[in-house]
């Protein structure tokens, strides 16, 4: 398809309720995205490099140019429905909501400081009496004791003593040095606010920090897990993964799930918070399909198997996950049929991202699902990283953990 062709549909599909500065930004982006395309399918690899060609415009640029790609992956799957088609279809999704401008509220009035400027009788001069009057006070001017005149002053430089000097205006040493720097009283007292705000802020930071860490320290005592990073051998499976970033896996943590009449055997990882709520949570599994199912069989055959594996709507997940299919495709990673569906998933009470692949070496019957709360095109780059590195043992990559025998539990309905 021609791409000014291919952009405008895009337009006319994600535009709705936009205002016309924005959708100038979905075009401005949309056209570099369809570029970096160059006629082909959109990709995370092509939305990556547009954001790499934005990197030094700022955090408001990235997050916008994420936005757009988003948005565009989903314009996709929703008119292509997938990269082959399968018998199961879904049907179109819904543009992507975006909240409303938020209209700046004016700022807090300024603070104001009342100074009283009541003038303190001094003593006054005694005529004809050269005798000076009080006690001694130290001068802050000449730094000595000195007797003060009838006017109470000093009697070399007539600096008056310091209470009288706080009471009459007249500037002190430290109220003399603030004058000096060009500071007023009242800006003065907002930098020392300021500070005080700004001591407060970091020890809240410190206790947020502090909390989670001890969070995560109960969670290592409570459920001992182990760290996983670049080539690790997964003996219970017989492959090797390669983690691109630093996961955890939860020892004892092995399952058995069954779907339909197929047992998979499968082992769970995790990623950022803890390993009962984690930021991202991956399971890998397969089950021996007793030569039912084999990786020579047709297209069409291996779409009707991952049609029964993962049907298009609301599905029960393993592990206690509940998740939701919008669509499938038939890709190749690296060199193997493959099937990857895309929907939404929950960690927690939050609503994260759902890939979820399929596919056959030999006779057994790979599943492997990943649910993140990072965007779709971000999910499926990380998940078609892993997927890919699944390949048999080697004697030069270290093994993780074994996990004990695990029981098997109920079939799902």
């Amino acid at each position: 398809m021609d791409p000014s062709t291919r952009l405008g549909e895009f337009i006319d599909w994600a535009g709705v309720g936009l205002d016309e500065s924005r959708l100038c930004e979905f075009r401005r982006f949309g056209e570099e995205i369809v570029g970096k395309a160059g006629g082909e399918r959109v990709t995370a690899e092509h939305i990556q490099a547009v954001v790499a060609a934005h990197s030094g415009e700022g955090k408001a640029i990235k997050h916008l140019i994420e936005e757009v790609g988003d948005a565009f992956l989903r314009f996709e799957q929703a008119k292509r429905g997938s990269a082959r088609p399968m018998a199961t279809g879904h049907g179109p999704l819904k543009p992507p909501v975006r909240p409303s401008k938020v209209q700046p509220t004016e700022g807090p009035p300024p603070v104001t400081f009342a100074h009283q400027g009541d003038a303190v009788p001094v003593p006054s001069d005694n005529e004809g009496s050269g005798r000076t009057q009080g006690a001694q006070f130290r001068c802050p001017k000449c730094k000595v004791f000195v007797s003060p005149t009838s006017k109470g002053s000093c009697p070399t430089c007539d600096t008056l003593p310091p209470h009288l000097l706080n009471l009459t205006g007249i500037p002190t040493s430290s109220e003399a040095r603030t004058q000096e720097a060009g500071l007023t009283p009242n800006a003065t007292r907002l930098a020392r606010a300021g500070l005080w705000l700004g001591s407060i802020a970091a020890a809240i930071l410190l206790a947020v920090h502090a909390v989670d860490l001890g969070h995560r320290w109960i969670d290592q005592i409570q459920h001992p897990s182990e760290t996983l990073l670049g080539d690790r051998s997964l003996d219970a499976l017989g492959v090797v993964a390669f983690f691109p970033r630093e996961w955890r896996r939860e020892k004892e943590s092995d399952f058995m799930h069954a779907h339909g009449e197929l047992a998979y055997h499968g082992m769970q990882f995790f990623r950022g918070g803890t390993s009962r709520s984690p930021s991202v949570r991956l399971l890998v599994m397969n089950a021996d399909t007793g030569g039912a199912l084999d990786e020579s069989m047709t297209d069409a055959q291996f779409e009707k198997v991952v049609a029964e594996q993962s049907p298009i709507g609301p599905q029960r997940l393993p592990r206690g996950l509940d998740g939701v299919i919008h669509g499938c495709e038939v890709v190749t990673l690296p060199v193997r049929r493959t099937a990857r569906c895309a929907g939404t998933a929950f960690l927690g009470s939050k609503e994260a991202t759902l890939v979820k692949y399929h596919w056959l070496t030999g006779r057994r019957l790979w599943t492997t699902v990943l649910v993140s709360n990072t965007p779709v095109y971000r999910t499926v780059a990380e998940g078609d990283e892993i997927v890919s590195s699944l390949e048999p043992p080697r004697t030069d990559v270290p093994s993780s953990t074994p996990a004990p025998p695990v029981t098997a539990v109920a079939p799902t309905p």
